[in-house]
């Protein structure tokens, strides 16, 4: 096995692994990682989120995304976000997705709405993926408009409608 403290490495393997269905052996090889001394990076942490999405193990990756947080003092971003969102969505809690996106510290964008609808295709909520359709277009096309801003006030007065 690997010896010494490249993180480049390690996280290869373990995106590698995630990537191509092996979830058990990316989280068994990242624990390997953190015993050897390596200390992940954001990089690793979306692999090792990637696995526990495809594994279906939902407790493991909020763990995981917290203690890297926590324990590592990474700030999420967006890709960590997205594989919140996928995680909750394979396991069929769509919702939790949903409250996921509303709870981020950065803003959702196209990718993160992409997630979403597919999550809900996965599980058949017709009327939310409707819904997530529109902000996926909005956000699309906002480049059209002089003002990005106007783009966010409509997606600002879509929520609030939804919420209401």
């Amino acid at each position: 096995m690997m010896q010494g403290k490249d993180v480049k490495a390690w996280t290869s393997m373990i995106g590698g692994l995630a990537d191509h269905g092996h979830a058990e052996d990316a989280l068994e090889l990242f624990s390997l990682m953190q015993r050897s001394g390596a200390r992940p990076d954001g990089v690793t942490f979306v692999g090792v989120l990637c696995a526990c999405s495809h594994a279906g193990l939902v407790e493991l990756g909020l763990h995981y995304f917290h203690s890297m947080m926590k324990d590592h003092n990474i700030v999420p971003r967006i890709e960590h976000y997205v594989c919140m969102i996928d995680l909750f969505g394979r396991a069929g809690r769509v919702k939790e997705s949903l409250e996921f996106i509303y709870s981020m510290d950065v803003q959702a964008n196209a990718v993160v709405w992409r997630v979403l609808l597919s999550t809900c295709r996965l599980n058949l909520d017709v009327e939310l993926a409707e819904a997530k359709e529109m902000h996926i277009r909005i956000i699309e096309n906002a480049w059209y408009w002089n003002d990005l801003i106007d783009a966010t006030v409509i997606l600002l007065k879509i929520i609030v409608k939804e919420i209401q």
